[in-house]
């Protein structure tokens, strides 16, 4: 009995002995900075062999006004800086104790004031203790908390005439913003350990704060972007990392796009980028083009051109209907079908915008019935077209014999077809004749007939295909036209087709479809024309871009607006100060943000990607400096 209980204390003997302590063992700060020779600390900072000199702050005081993300300020001094924040829940009942007794000294203060008259005390006082009541009544219902916030600041730099300027800025700069920053003084060891790169709060200076204010105070811009693939689109202009964007991101409910700022902020040169870098990740896009600028793009790249112009070979006719590709979700079988439903609304929109640009009065209802029953009796009952693809065709593709007969495209309705059956209505019923004399400008021979014709355009499987407006006359009633025709050909013939393949369509400057026209029933028709093609776009799993450089003239437009709203990715360079209150309203920007925008240097972008803010830039190779800066007006370099 003896023998077994010495043996049971050697056992437990052997127990204590092997016991670990926790963090007995953790690794020091030397072992944690170890690819560093050494580490030496000094009073006022820390030095990290070979070459990195580091000075800690911490934050005794914050501005008393705040904006959404305001920590963000530390990271725009120009100096290499890590911010630390460590929060612990306050006693909320212990403030509304000081709350009582503040209030209370304060109304006493008051009728001391009013005693000796001085109103002026009297009426500051007052308005304290009501700023007061509303902070207790928010935390006795408990919308408000209390917490204990420590805000600790390192400073880095290369050398120790680098910490002391990048520090004097910082110092200077931090003052001038409401934080009052005191240097952590023979406490820089803990200072490294609360910051980096372990980050526990040894440097512990608490100061209370509502929890609105601390929201408010988290950075919100990524120091990396969270996509992982995707095209190359620039540089994190905080952490310098790649930015990698995928349009068709899991996380994103659209592809959908909105870019825009004024002209020289690097816009179309940002668009070009984005084009050129897809085609690496086999995404087509199609573009229609108001000034000519993206023709060498799509040259130099392998794409195509399509001039759109009097003299061009390139002929569109919007009236053409195409079959649709699409996969069936029940067999996952690739199939085809015709909407026809959705080009005969298309085709009654287009109708409206045609006759609304001659005269400004808005089409009656009977005119709009009229327009509708024609379009459906040239589709369904003069062509014959239904929801079945062959009927597109003259026959089907069969073997006759012992050959392979091919099938033929039927002709496909042209705008004289459907002026031929207004001017007959015109003849029977008065009420037409207004109608059929607008209409007249769109068929062929006059000055909008350009596209009263049959399509003579092929699209290859090129990876840009650039649609040139540039060639009619800028400004013309004709050019806003085909940006119409293009944008409605390049739905029938590129997006309806391959659904499995990525494709973007991008309107370069799409404000020019509402431009001097607001207000008039050919900038309402075109504005809606727009939304809708968008939403086509979307629903077709594709990626509808605007880019404009007048933002003012596309938001200020309700649809131009619902674009912007329901695109997940939207892309703001410099802004035009004037633009200010209704960037607010559509982005939400806090008044800091506004600034950076208006002082954004050329090719600084603030990507939105479904609330995920980031700031980028790009620095172009010369070879692609040269392709992106293509512009015939170099005098707006990167524009």
């Amino acid at each position: 009995m003896l023998k077994r209980k010495k043996k049971n204390r050697l056992i437990e003997a052997k127990q204590e002995e092997i016991t670990e302590v926790w963090g007995q063992h953790a690794p020091t700060l030397q072992d944690v900075i170890a690819t560093a020779s050494h580490v030496q600390f000094h009073p006022n900072h820390v030095e990290i062999a070979p070459n990195n000199y580091r000075r800690t702050y911490y934050v005794t005081r914050m501005p008393s006004n705040v904006h959404f993300g305001f920590l963000n300020q530390f990271f725009d001094f120009g100096a290499d800086v890590d911010v630390s924040v460590h929060i612990e829940q306050a006693d909320s009942g212990r403030q509304i104790r000081n709350l009582n007794s503040t209030i209370g000294s304060l109304q006493a203060q008051i009728r001391v004031d009013e005693k000796a008259d001085r109103t002026e005390n009297v009426a500051f006082n007052q308005s304290r203790i009501q700023e007061l009541n509303t902070l207790r009544l928010l935390l006795q219902r408990g919308d408000e908390k209390m917490y204990y916030l420590t805000v600790l600041v390192t400073v880095s730099a290369d050398s120790l005439v680098e910490l002391e300027r990048a520090c004097t800025i910082l110092e200077r700069e931090g003052g001038g913003r409401g934080f009052q920053l005191i240097d952590a003084a023979y406490l820089q060891q803990e200072g490294l350990l609360s910051v980096a790169p372990i980050g526990i709060n040894k440097l512990r200076y608490p100061m209370e704060v509502f929890g609105s204010f601390l929201a408010n105070m988290f950075p919100f811009v990524s120091s990396q972007f969270s996509h992982r693939r995707g095209p190359l689109v620039g540089f994190d202009l905080v952490s310098k990392a790649p930015m990698f964007y995928d349009a068709w991101h899991k996380d994103l409910s659209n592809a959908n796009m909105f870019v825009s700022g004024v002209s020289g902020s690097g816009k179309s040169y940002t668009v070009k980028m984005i084009v050129a870098h897809s085609i690496l990740h086999d995404i087509q896009t199609a573009i229609v083009d108001w000034e000519g600028e993206y023709a060498d793009l799509a040259r130099s790249m392998g794409g195509i051109v399509v001039t759109i112009d009097y003299n061009s070979t390139n002929l569109m006719n919007p009236c053409e209907i195409e079959e649709e590709d699409y996969i069936d979700e029940h067999t996952g079988e690739k199939k085809k079908r015709v909407d026809i439903n959705e080009k005969i609304d298309e085709m009654v929109n287009f109708t409206k915008y045609a006759a609304s640009l001659t005269g400004t009065e808005q089409l009656k209802a009977a005119e709009i019935a009229l327009i509708d029953r024609l379009w459906k009796q040239i589709y369904r009952d003069e062509f014959g077209f239904t929801e079945d693809a062959n009927s597109l065709y003259e026959t089907r593709r069969q073997m006759v014999g012992d050959k392979l007969q091919m099938r033929t495209r039927r002709k496909q309705p042209q705008f004289s077809d459907f002026y031929k059956l207004v001017v007959e209505e015109a003849e029977n019923d008065t009420r037409f004749i207004d109608l059929r004399d607008r209409l007249k400008r769109i068929t062929a021979g006059e000055s909008l007939g350009l596209f009263d014709c049959q399509s003579k355009v092929s699209l290859s499987e090129a990876p840009i295909i650039v649609f040139d407006l540039s060639k009619l006359h800028e400004n013309s009633d004709l050019r806003k036209l085909g940006q119409y025709v293009a944008l409605e050909y390049i739905i029938e013939s590129f997006i309806k087709k391959n659904p499995s393949q990525k494709k973007r369509v991008i309107v370069d400057e799409a404000q020019k479809a509402l431009e001097n026209r607001e207000g008039t029933p050919a900038g309402e028709y075109a504005a809606v024309f727009l939304d809708n093609a968008f939403t086509r776009i979307r629903k077709r799993g594709g990626s509808a871009c605007a880019a404009s450089q007048q933002f003012s003239i596309f938001a200020s437009n309700k649809y131009g607006a619902s674009i912007i709203r329901n695109s997940d990715t939207k892309l703001l360079l410099k802004q035009n100060e004037l633009d200010g209150p209704m960037l607010k309203e559509l982005f939400g920007l806090a008044d800091h943000e506004l600034q950076r925008l208006y002082d954004a240097q050329q090719g600084e972008v603030r990507w939105d990607v479904n609330g995920e803010i980031v700031y980028s830039y790009y620095k172009a190779t010369p070879w692609e400096h040269k392709l992106f800066n293509t512009r015939h007006v170099q005098a707006e370099e990167g524009a």
